[in-house]
């Protein structure tokens, strides 16, 4: 029985619905616990911030966000992007901004769920993409009847590889671009008028598809690249996989990781593997006359060019630290306004005065924002954990910051004295060592961050040693030199702990303005 474009959709919906219900129970099973404080941003008083496992959290978010982004391809390649109407239905989650992920998980998923089932119950009152006509009985091409086509997902960093990847499947037969998808290789590449997401996602209706995928460090550090994985998988299309030399069984991570279906080309079987791709391939494409001897030399010479090429791992190593990490590191050393940091920082926590220009407060809440959206490489765990830190930390800053700032003259915040604020309060000596003990606390942090910076700054010099130079290194006005780094034990790459945990251990540094371990005069204002 033939298959009709709306019932490979329906199959296709059911299936995402499936996929959805397993991570709402996921999410459901989250256990909350209240012990620490985790990633320091917790809220202090009557409503404590909820944390959860960050490895169980980190997994979700990333699941959550590939069967977001993979359902709603979907329903653009059926209704087209331009139906608006039914596309914002189902709505894209930010997990990042979630106060407390399993309430906003669950909230949000139920509710694109919802959506999903009420669009299978309406599917015949809505119309699919316009461009798409009907499709009628004769007509219909079921599975089974659709052309085969070869679509190597992989990164356009491993360019080299794959054109002799392709050299190689040419001699299988597969050598039009009705036959071959390849985003990298001229002839074989998407039309330029094409979206390049809708166009793939087509692809996987319209052919029947055979992925190769070419699984390597630039590949995992590609979106569209795991976005197209993922849709191969939920999708049950037929898949080999590559593995480039230097990159390890157990660097694969993701829905697909099985070796009995993976050619390694640096290991002794890679030929027997090639031989399995050859095997499945030529009956789809109806090689006649195969010659086997010819294979046998094309399929050596493969495996040897594709192992002479510079390791790729050190190829990303240069290329994604100098087109990746370091324009991001350019960017966190303008907002803390490298050049003035000595000025604001002493004039804003170690004066007295207690004055942040709009400025360069705003700067901060711009790097806080920023540090959310970064994205990290595999091969990369020292800047990423560093990163991350630093993240935690400029979030505790401006939260705690948040908590008494206030505008004073045209263009400039300072603390508020609370203390002052109560006539005849009987508790005024008690609210003015509040204050003291907060504004230590700002003075503390303060000097945690610009420790934290110098570390970075230490380890990119290590990488590259004249990064910055002119600049030096990061201090505070009267402050001396040694107050403003790590001593040698500390510099690790998570090195702030936490609000909650740098309170009780900030008199370990080798300054602090306070030694007070609790936060019972703080009352953060958001979650």
């Amino acid at each position: 029985m033939r298959r009709t474009k709306k019932e490979e959709f329906v199959n296709h919906i059911n299936t995402e619905i499936f996929n959805g219900e397993k991570i709402l129970q996921r999410i459901q099973n989250l256990q909350e616990y209240h012990d620490n404080y985790g990633d320091g941003m917790a809220n202090f008083g009557y409503r404590p911030r909820h944390n959860y496992d960050p490895e169980e959290l980190v997994a979700l978010t990333n699941d959550l966000t590939l069967w977001e982004r993979r359902v709603s391809e979907i329903l653009k390649c059926y209704f087209g992007k331009k139906n608006k109407d039914v596309l914002d239905e189902f709505v894209l989650s930010v997990p990042r901004y979630w106060v407390n992920f399993k309430s906003s998980g669950l909230s949000c998923t139920n509710r694109n769920l919802t959506t999903l089932r009420s669009i299978l119950d309406r599917i015949d009152f809505l119309k699919p993409v316009n461009d798409v006509k009907p499709v009628v009985e004769g007509q219909a091409r079921g599975l089974e009847n659709k052309p085969y086509k070869v679509f190597i997902s992989h990164s356009g960093e491993d360019k080299s590889f794959v054109n002799e990847l392709v050299k190689l499947l040419e001699f299988l037969g597969v050598d039009s671009p009705n036959k071959l998808l390849c985003s990298s290789i001229k002839g074989y590449q998407i039309p330029t008028s094409e979206d390049f997401a809708e166009y793939i996602m087509k692809q996987f209706y319209e052919y029947n598809l055979f992925v190769i995928i070419v699984h390597s460090r630039n590949y995992y550090s590609s979106t569209y690249s795991l976005n197209e994985m993922g849709a191969a998988w939920v999708l049950k299309t037929d898949f080999f996989s590559f593995l480039v030399k230097g990159f390890e069984f157990k660097d694969m991570d993701g829905v697909i990781n099985n070796r009995t279906i993976s050619v390694k080309v640096d290991q002794d079987d890679a030929d027997a593997r090639l031989d399995e791709l050859k095997d499945k391939l030529v009956p789809l494409f109806e090689q006649t006359g195969f010659n086997s001897t010819r294979w046998e030399t094309l399929r050596d010479e493969f495996l040897s060019k594709v192992n002479d090429l510079p390791d790729m791992g050190v190829k990303e190593s240069n290329e994604v630290f100098s087109s990746c990490y370091l324009p991001m590191f350019d960017r966190i050393f303008t907002l803390v306004d490298m050049t003035n940091y000595p000025h604001w920082t002493f004039y804003w926590a170690m004066a007295g005065s207690s004055k942040i220009s709009f400025q360069t407060y705003r700067n901060l809440e711009e790097l806080s924002e920023l540090l959310k959206r970064i994205n990290y490489h595999k091969g990369y765990e020292q800047y990423n954990c560093l990163l991350k830190n630093l993240a935690l930390l400029i979030s505790d800053y401006i939260d705690l910051c948040e908590e008494h700032i206030e505008q004073v003259g045209d263009d400039e915040f300072t603390i508020d004295r609370f203390y002052k604020k109560i006539p005849y309060n009987s508790d005024y000596s008690i609210l003015l060592h509040e204050y003291d003990e907060y504004c230590y606390l700002i003075c503390d942090m303060t000097l945690e961050l610009t420790r934290l910076l110098n570390l970075l700054l230490e380890r990119i010099r290590e990488k590259v040693p004249d990064y910055h130079i002119e600049d030096g290194v990061f201090i505070i006005d009267t402050v001396d030199r040694v107050k403003t780094e790590y001593q040698n034990n500390e510099k690790t790459n998570t090195p702030y702990p936490g609000l909650r945990c740098f309170v009780r251990e900030r008199s370990t540094r080798n300054y602090c303005y306070s030694k007070t371990d609790n936060l019972n005069f703080i009352r953060m204002k958001n979650c």
